[in-house]
């Protein structure tokens, strides 16, 4: 398959329209459902992401990674975390209602669950 033509158009998480049935059958191991045209060939493709294996892992402080800036979601009355992060030097943008912080700060507070997009 030449790879040259093909274009991701959408990519669906489950449960979305067009996951359903492949919901059903891998379950919480299906990550995603990509639509992909193949222009050349006038083909459309329906690939899976599916996570085959779940090991501990802990990030490397100087792999770089753990530098770059997440946005995450934090609720009004949330006071406290909301100093912590200030004083962390987390930005606050108005525009997105999110937190912009360093993914090894997110860590160090032990609030992962919270991250809504990596920047």
């Amino acid at each position: 398959m030449n790879t040259e033509y093909i274009k991701t158009k959408s990519i669906r998480k489950p449960g979305e329209p067009g996951t359903k049935k492949l919901t059903r059958i891998y379950g919480k191991d299906l990550i995603c459902v990509r639509y992909k045209y193949d222009y050349k060939l006038k083909k459309r493709y329906k690939t899976i992401e599916l996570q085959i294996e779940e090991i501990p892992w802990v990030p490397n402080k100087n792999d770089g990674f753990s530098k770059k800036p997440v946005y995450i979601r934090v609720h009004y009355n949330e006071k406290n975390l909301r100093e912590k992060l200030r004083k962390n030097g987390a930005v606050w943008n108005p525009d997105k209602k999110l937190w912009k912080v360093s993914l090894q700060i997110v860590l160090d507070l032990h609030i992962e669950d919270r991250i809504i997009k990596f920047v």
